[in-house]
Protein backbone atom coordinates (compact mmCIF):
# COMPACT_ATOMS: atom_id res chain seq x y z
CA UNK A 1 0.00 0.00 0.00
CA UNK A 2 1.00 3.44 -0.97
CA UNK A 3 0.91 6.43 1.30
CA UNK A 4 0.29 10.31 1.11
CA UNK A 5 -0.05 13.15 3.90
CA UNK A 6 -2.64 15.39 3.47
CA UNK A 7 -2.77 18.83 4.98
CA UNK A 8 -5.79 21.80 4.56
CA UNK A 9 -4.64 24.99 3.35
CA UNK A 10 -7.13 28.22 4.50
CA UNK A 11 -9.39 29.64 1.87
CA UNK A 12 -8.25 33.49 2.64
CA UNK A 13 -10.50 35.25 0.04
CA UNK A 14 -13.66 36.26 0.62
CA UNK A 15 -15.13 35.01 -2.56
CA UNK A 16 -13.87 31.41 -2.49
CA UNK A 17 -16.00 28.56 -1.16
CA UNK A 18 -16.64 25.45 -1.26
CA UNK A 19 -17.04 23.92 -5.07
CA UNK A 20 -17.27 21.28 -7.18
CA UNK A 21 -16.94 20.65 -11.04
CA UNK A 22 -13.70 23.14 -11.26
CA UNK A 23 -10.70 22.67 -12.84
CA UNK A 24 -7.23 22.61 -11.40
CA UNK A 25 -3.39 23.53 -13.34
CA UNK A 26 0.07 25.03 -13.24
CA UNK A 27 1.50 28.11 -14.64
CA UNK A 28 5.15 29.01 -13.86
CA UNK A 29 4.99 27.09 -10.49
CA UNK A 30 1.56 28.74 -9.70
CA UNK A 31 -1.94 26.39 -8.94
CA UNK A 32 -4.81 27.49 -11.22
CA UNK A 33 -8.33 27.09 -10.56
CA UNK A 34 -11.02 28.05 -12.75
CA UNK A 35 -14.73 27.80 -12.20
CA UNK A 36 -16.75 25.43 -9.75
CA UNK A 37 -20.28 25.96 -8.33
CA UNK A 38 -22.43 24.69 -5.59
CA UNK A 39 -25.81 24.63 -4.68
CA UNK A 40 -27.05 28.01 -5.71
CA UNK A 41 -23.92 29.83 -7.21
CA UNK A 42 -21.67 29.16 -9.93
CA UNK A 43 -18.20 30.94 -10.15
CA UNK A 44 -17.04 32.13 -13.89
CA UNK A 45 -13.57 33.39 -12.83
CA UNK A 46 -10.30 31.69 -13.11
CA UNK A 47 -7.78 32.08 -9.97
CA UNK A 48 -4.51 31.72 -8.82
CA UNK A 49 -3.26 30.23 -5.53
CA UNK A 50 1.06 30.47 -4.24
CA UNK A 51 1.73 29.45 -0.73
CA UNK A 52 3.34 33.13 -0.71
CA UNK A 53 0.30 35.56 -1.44
CA UNK A 54 -2.82 33.08 -0.92
CA UNK A 55 -5.73 33.46 -3.53
CA UNK A 56 -5.97 35.70 -6.30
CA UNK A 57 -8.38 36.44 -9.09
CA UNK A 58 -6.95 36.82 -12.59
CA UNK A 59 -10.05 36.54 -14.47
CA UNK A 60 -13.93 36.99 -14.39
CA UNK A 61 -17.19 36.76 -16.45
CA UNK A 62 -16.34 33.75 -18.05
CA UNK A 63 -18.99 31.83 -19.99
CA UNK A 64 -18.51 28.88 -17.96
CA UNK A 65 -19.17 28.21 -14.25
CA UNK A 66 -18.16 24.76 -14.13
CA UNK A 67 -17.42 21.67 -16.01
CA UNK A 68 -14.61 22.60 -18.13
CA UNK A 69 -11.21 20.89 -18.96
CA UNK A 70 -8.04 21.85 -18.65
CA UNK A 71 -4.48 20.63 -20.03
CA UNK A 72 -0.62 22.20 -20.19
CA UNK A 73 -0.67 24.18 -23.85
CA UNK A 74 1.64 21.74 -26.16
CA UNK A 75 3.49 24.38 -27.31
CA UNK A 76 6.09 24.53 -24.92
CA UNK A 77 5.27 27.86 -23.32
CA UNK A 78 4.17 26.33 -20.20
CA UNK A 79 0.80 27.86 -20.79
CA UNK A 80 -2.68 26.36 -19.29
CA UNK A 81 -5.83 25.83 -21.88
CA UNK A 82 -9.49 25.70 -20.08
CA UNK A 83 -11.64 24.50 -22.54
CA UNK A 84 -15.52 24.68 -22.58
CA UNK A 85 -17.88 24.04 -19.90
CA UNK A 86 -21.48 24.92 -18.66
CA UNK A 87 -23.62 27.41 -16.25
CA UNK A 88 -25.82 26.16 -14.03
CA UNK A 89 -28.49 26.85 -16.54
CA UNK A 90 -27.35 24.19 -18.52
CA UNK A 91 -25.45 26.27 -21.13
CA UNK A 92 -22.32 24.58 -22.86
CA UNK A 93 -19.36 26.56 -24.22
CA UNK A 94 -16.96 25.97 -26.57
CA UNK A 95 -14.78 28.74 -25.65
CA UNK A 96 -11.22 28.38 -24.85
CA UNK A 97 -8.89 30.52 -22.21
CA UNK A 98 -5.28 30.33 -21.74
CA UNK A 99 -3.50 31.53 -19.04
CA UNK A 100 0.15 32.75 -19.85
CA UNK A 101 3.43 34.31 -17.06
CA UNK A 102 4.94 36.64 -18.60
CA UNK A 103 9.01 37.06 -18.09
CA UNK A 104 8.31 38.89 -14.25
CA UNK A 105 5.67 36.00 -13.15
CA UNK A 106 2.71 38.11 -13.58
CA UNK A 107 -0.44 35.87 -14.71
CA UNK A 108 -2.90 36.99 -17.64
CA UNK A 109 -5.78 35.03 -19.20
CA UNK A 110 -7.13 35.79 -22.63
CA UNK A 111 -9.52 33.80 -24.87
CA UNK A 112 -8.18 31.66 -27.74
CA UNK A 113 -9.14 31.69 -31.16
CA UNK A 114 -9.96 28.68 -32.53
CA UNK A 115 -10.17 27.27 -36.36
CA UNK A 116 -12.42 25.07 -36.58
CA UNK A 117 -15.83 23.85 -35.21
CA UNK A 118 -15.33 22.90 -31.17
CA UNK A 119 -18.40 20.95 -29.54
CA UNK A 120 -19.65 22.73 -26.92
CA UNK A 121 -19.21 20.81 -23.70
CA UNK A 122 -18.94 20.43 -20.09
CA UNK A 123 -17.60 17.73 -17.50
CA UNK A 124 -15.08 16.22 -20.16
CA UNK A 125 -11.13 15.88 -19.93
CA UNK A 126 -8.27 17.25 -21.53
CA UNK A 127 -4.79 15.49 -21.84
CA UNK A 128 -1.58 17.05 -23.62
CA UNK A 129 0.32 14.45 -25.41
CA UNK A 130 3.40 15.85 -27.57
CA UNK A 131 1.75 18.80 -30.03
CA UNK A 132 -1.77 18.09 -29.44
CA UNK A 133 -4.69 18.42 -27.01
CA UNK A 134 -6.95 15.78 -26.76
CA UNK A 135 -10.05 16.65 -25.31
CA UNK A 136 -12.65 13.45 -24.52
CA UNK A 137 -16.44 13.05 -24.23
CA UNK A 138 -18.32 15.69 -21.62
CA UNK A 139 -22.01 16.37 -22.16
CA UNK A 140 -23.68 18.93 -24.01
CA UNK A 141 -27.20 19.04 -22.10
CA UNK A 142 -28.49 16.39 -24.57
CA UNK A 143 -26.64 13.53 -24.44
CA UNK A 144 -23.24 11.91 -22.91
CA UNK A 145 -20.20 12.75 -25.63
CA UNK A 146 -18.20 9.67 -27.23
CA UNK A 147 -16.39 12.65 -29.48
CA UNK A 148 -12.76 13.02 -29.53
CA UNK A 149 -11.70 16.64 -29.93
CA UNK A 150 -7.77 17.24 -31.00
CA UNK A 151 -6.34 20.90 -30.62
CA UNK A 152 -2.93 21.78 -32.20
CA UNK A 153 -1.24 25.25 -31.82
CA UNK A 154 -1.91 27.25 -35.57
CA UNK A 155 1.75 28.96 -34.62
CA UNK A 156 0.15 32.35 -34.20
CA UNK A 157 -1.10 31.66 -30.46
CA UNK A 158 -4.14 30.42 -31.69
CA UNK A 159 -5.58 26.57 -32.11
CA UNK A 160 -7.07 24.43 -35.00
CA UNK A 161 -8.98 21.75 -33.51
CA UNK A 162 -10.19 18.68 -35.58
CA UNK A 163 -12.65 15.91 -34.68
CA UNK A 164 -11.42 12.48 -34.74
CA UNK A 165 -13.45 9.62 -36.70
CA UNK A 166 -13.97 7.02 -34.36
CA UNK A 167 -15.63 3.46 -34.54
CA UNK A 168 -18.94 3.47 -32.08
CA UNK A 169 -18.80 1.54 -28.76
CA UNK A 170 -21.43 1.22 -26.21
CA UNK A 171 -18.96 2.09 -23.12
CA UNK A 172 -17.41 4.91 -24.60
CA UNK A 173 -19.49 7.54 -24.27
CA UNK A 174 -19.11 9.59 -20.28
CA UNK A 175 -18.69 12.35 -18.71
CA UNK A 176 -16.80 13.04 -15.40
CA UNK A 177 -13.74 10.73 -16.40
CA UNK A 178 -10.39 10.54 -16.29
CA UNK A 179 -7.58 10.48 -19.35
CA UNK A 180 -4.22 9.78 -19.97
CA UNK A 181 -1.98 8.58 -22.81
CA UNK A 182 0.45 5.95 -22.92
CA UNK A 183 2.07 3.93 -24.98
CA UNK A 184 0.16 5.76 -27.88
CA UNK A 185 -3.12 4.96 -26.16
CA UNK A 186 -5.98 7.12 -24.99
CA UNK A 187 -7.28 5.39 -22.13
CA UNK A 188 -10.46 7.06 -20.17
CA UNK A 189 -10.66 6.07 -16.62
CA UNK A 190 -14.29 6.18 -14.99
CA UNK A 191 -16.66 8.32 -15.54
CA UNK A 192 -20.60 8.20 -15.89
CA UNK A 193 -23.40 8.01 -18.72
CA UNK A 194 -26.99 8.29 -17.76
CA UNK A 195 -29.56 5.65 -19.31
CA UNK A 196 -32.81 5.41 -19.18
CA UNK A 197 -32.44 2.66 -16.04
CA UNK A 198 -30.63 5.43 -13.97
CA UNK A 199 -26.62 6.19 -13.95
CA UNK A 200 -24.34 3.69 -15.24
CA UNK A 201 -20.57 4.35 -13.98
CA UNK A 202 -18.08 3.11 -16.60
CA UNK A 203 -14.83 0.75 -16.59
CA UNK A 204 -11.39 1.67 -18.53
CA UNK A 205 -11.26 1.92 -22.03
CA UNK A 206 -8.90 2.87 -24.53
CA UNK A 207 -8.46 4.21 -28.03
CA UNK A 208 -5.89 3.08 -29.96
CA UNK A 209 -4.45 6.54 -31.95
CA UNK A 210 -3.18 4.42 -34.63
CA UNK A 211 -5.53 1.73 -35.47
CA UNK A 212 -8.75 3.94 -34.11
CA UNK A 213 -10.00 1.04 -32.17
CA UNK A 214 -11.96 1.35 -28.83
CA UNK A 215 -10.84 -1.49 -26.50
CA UNK A 216 -11.96 -1.92 -22.97
CA UNK A 217 -8.80 -2.76 -20.60
CA UNK A 218 -8.83 -6.24 -18.61
CA UNK A 219 -8.60 -5.27 -15.44
CA UNK A 220 -6.40 -7.03 -13.06
CA UNK A 221 -8.66 -7.80 -10.33
CA UNK A 222 -12.42 -7.13 -9.02
CA UNK A 223 -11.05 -5.01 -6.94
CA UNK A 224 -10.09 -2.86 -9.71
CA UNK A 225 -12.80 -3.45 -11.13
CA UNK A 226 -14.90 -2.13 -8.70
CA UNK A 227 -12.67 0.81 -7.49
CA UNK A 228 -12.28 2.93 -11.30
CA UNK A 229 -15.85 2.59 -11.54
CA UNK A 230 -16.44 6.06 -10.08
CA UNK A 231 -17.14 9.48 -11.82
CA UNK A 232 -16.36 13.03 -10.50
CA UNK A 233 -12.89 12.05 -8.80
CA UNK A 234 -9.72 14.34 -8.82
CA UNK A 235 -6.91 12.53 -11.31
CA UNK A 236 -3.22 13.29 -11.46
CA UNK A 237 -1.18 11.38 -14.69
CA UNK A 238 2.09 9.92 -12.13
CA UNK A 239 4.26 8.89 -15.57
CA UNK A 240 4.70 5.47 -16.39
CA UNK A 241 0.92 4.33 -16.84
CA UNK A 242 -0.11 5.59 -13.35
CA UNK A 243 -2.40 7.89 -12.34
CA UNK A 244 -3.78 8.22 -9.15
CA UNK A 245 -7.32 8.63 -8.32
CA UNK A 246 -9.08 10.60 -5.26
CA UNK A 247 -12.70 10.73 -4.31
CA UNK A 248 -15.37 11.42 -6.64
CA UNK A 249 -19.05 9.04 -6.37
CA UNK A 250 -20.07 5.26 -7.21
CA UNK A 251 -23.43 5.19 -6.77
CA UNK A 252 -26.87 6.48 -7.62
CA UNK A 253 -29.60 7.74 -5.40
CA UNK A 254 -29.98 8.19 -1.88
CA UNK A 255 -26.51 5.94 -1.29
CA UNK A 256 -24.50 8.29 -3.66
CA UNK A 257 -21.79 9.67 -0.68
CA UNK A 258 -18.29 11.02 -1.87
CA UNK A 259 -15.68 8.66 -1.55
CA UNK A 260 -13.05 9.44 0.67
CA UNK A 261 -10.96 6.72 -0.40
CA UNK A 262 -7.46 6.65 -2.80
CA UNK A 263 -5.49 4.67 -4.73
CA UNK A 264 -3.25 4.05 -8.08
CA UNK A 265 -4.49 2.39 -11.06
CA UNK A 266 -1.60 1.08 -14.01
CA UNK A 267 -3.66 1.30 -17.19
CA UNK A 268 -0.89 -1.17 -18.46
CA UNK A 269 -1.84 -4.03 -16.18
CA UNK A 270 -4.93 -3.13 -14.53
CA UNK A 271 -3.71 -3.39 -11.10
CA UNK A 272 -4.95 -1.24 -8.48
CA UNK A 273 -2.82 -0.41 -5.68
CA UNK A 274 -5.04 1.54 -2.38
CA UNK A 275 -3.40 4.91 -1.25
CA UNK A 276 -3.30 5.63 2.73
CA UNK A 277 -4.02 9.26 3.56
CA UNK A 278 -2.85 10.55 6.15
CA UNK A 279 -3.31 14.05 7.78
CA UNK A 280 -6.41 15.65 9.08
CA UNK A 281 -9.68 17.31 7.57
CA UNK A 282 -10.14 14.47 4.89
CA UNK A 283 -14.03 14.04 4.24
CA UNK A 284 -15.28 12.25 1.42
CA UNK A 285 -15.51 14.59 -1.91
CA UNK A 286 -16.77 14.17 -5.34
CA UNK A 287 -16.30 17.14 -8.54
CA UNK A 288 -12.95 17.55 -7.06
CA UNK A 289 -9.92 18.64 -9.09
CA UNK A 290 -6.58 18.33 -8.56
CA UNK A 291 -2.63 19.22 -10.03
CA UNK A 292 0.72 18.70 -9.47
CA UNK A 293 2.82 21.59 -7.99
CA UNK A 294 6.36 21.66 -7.53
CA UNK A 295 6.80 19.43 -4.50
CA UNK A 296 3.13 18.69 -4.01
CA UNK A 297 0.01 17.88 -5.45
CA UNK A 298 -3.35 20.30 -4.50
CA UNK A 299 -6.82 19.70 -4.89
CA UNK A 300 -9.80 21.34 -3.58
CA UNK A 301 -13.61 20.40 -3.71
CA UNK A 302 -17.30 20.32 -2.67
CA UNK A 303 -18.67 17.62 -0.98
CA UNK A 304 -22.58 17.37 -2.46
CA UNK A 305 -23.23 15.01 -5.41
CA UNK A 306 -23.61 16.15 -8.95
CA UNK A 307 -26.45 18.90 -10.12
CA UNK A 308 -29.88 16.98 -10.57
CA UNK A 309 -29.77 18.34 -14.62
CA UNK A 310 -27.13 16.29 -15.37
Amino acid sequence: MASAHVSPIEADHVDIFGRQGHVMGTVDGKVIMAGGSNDDHEDGSVWCFSEVDGWEKLHSDAKFGYGSAAATCPDGSGDLLIFGGSNLLGTCTNEVLRVSADKDGKLSVRIVDVKGQAHARCNMHATTVGDRVFVTGGFDGAEHLEKVEVYRPDGSGGLVVENMPLPKLSVAPRSLHSSVVVDGKLYLIGGEMYTYSGTEFQPIVYLDLEKRVWEQVRLGSGEAEKMTRRAGAASVDMGDGKVLLFGGWSHAGEENKPRVDAGIINVRDGKWTDVEIKGSGISGRAGVAATRGKSKQFHTSYTLPPPPFF
